[in-house]
C-alpha cells in the first residue's frame, strides 16, 4: 500500500477535526474584528473632532492585526494537527514496510550499493530480515535495527537501509500529504503551506568515509 493510500485511509475521520480548527480560527478572527468596531463606536461617541478619521484608523488596524493573529492560530493549529495525524501514518507505514516491502527494499538496497561500490556490501540485518538474504551470498552478520545496513569490506562505504532510516526519509513527503489531506477543501491560510510532495521510497545513500581511489571491479 502506497503511502498516499495509507494517508487517506486513516484520514477520514480526522477531516472533522479539521473544519473544526479552521472554524476556531475563524471566531478568534471575529471576535477582535467586534472589539476593534466597538471600540471605533466608542470613540465616535466621545465626540472627538477627528474622530471618524480615528475611528477608522483604528477599525483597520484591528481588522488586519486579527487577520494576522488569526491566520497565525490557524497555522499553528493546523501544524499540530498535521504532527499528530502524521504520527498515525508513519506507524502504519512502518507496518507495511516491515511486513510487503523489505524484499523489494533489499534489492533496490543492493543495486544501489553497487552502483557506488564495485564489491559486494556486507550486510547487517535483524533476525526477521535475515531470513531474507539466505542462499544469496552475501557476508552477513546481526543488526540491531529492523532492516539492513549495507557496507564495503573496507569500511568506505555505508548505506543505512533500516526501517527507521526509511521512515525518516518518507516522513517529510509524508507531511504535505497529511496536510493536504486533512485540510482539503478549506484553503490554504495566508501564507501557504506548498504543495505536498509525493513520497519516494528511494532509500538514501551515506558514504560515511573514503579512503583512497576505489577499484573498479569486472
Amino acid at each position: 500500500m502506497s503511502l498516499e493510500s495509507i494517508t487517506r485511509k486513516i484520514l477520514e475521520d480526522a477531516r472533522a477535526r479539521a473544519a473544526a480548527i479552521d472554524k476556531e480560527a475563524k471566531d478568534a478572527e471575529d471576535s477582535i474584528i467586534g472589539e476593534a468596531r466597538e471600540k471605533a463606536r466608542s470613540i465616535l461617541e466621545q465626540g472627538k473632532s477627528d474622530a471618524s478619521a480615528e475611528a477608522a484608523r483604528i477599525a483597520a488596524e484591528a481588522k488586519a492585526g486579527a487577520e494576522i493573529e488569526a491566520n497565525a492560530l490557524l497555522l499553528e493549529a493546523r501544524g499540530s494537527a498535521t504532527e499528530r495525524e502524521l504520527q498515525g501514518v508513519l506507524d502504519i507505514a512502518r507496518r507495511e514496510l516491515v511486513k510487503n516491502r523489505m524484499a523489494a527494499i533489499l534489492e533496490s538496497s543492493v543495486k544501489q550499493f553497487k552502483r557506488l561500490n564495485s564489491g559486494m556490501p556486507k550486510i547487517a540485518a535483524d533476525r526477521r530480515s535475515a531470513a531474507l538474504l539466505k542462499g544469496r551470498g552475501y557476508s552477513m552478520e546481526q543488526g540491531s535495527a529492523d532492516g539492513f545496513v549495507l557496507s564495503s569490506s573496507d569500511g568506505s562505504l555505508s548505506l543505512d537501509a533500516t526501517v527507521d532510516s526509511i521512515v525518516r526519509h518518507e516522513a517529510d513527503a509524508a507531511r504535505g500529504l497529511v496536510s493536504a489531506e486533512l485540510f482539503k477543501g478549506h484553503g490554504p491560510g495566508k501564507r501557504s503551506e506548498g504543495r505536498p510532495r509525493r513520497a519516494k521510497s528511494k532509500v538514501p545513500a551515506k558514504p560515511v568515509r573514503k579512503r583512497g581511489k576505489r577499484g573498479r571491479g569486472r
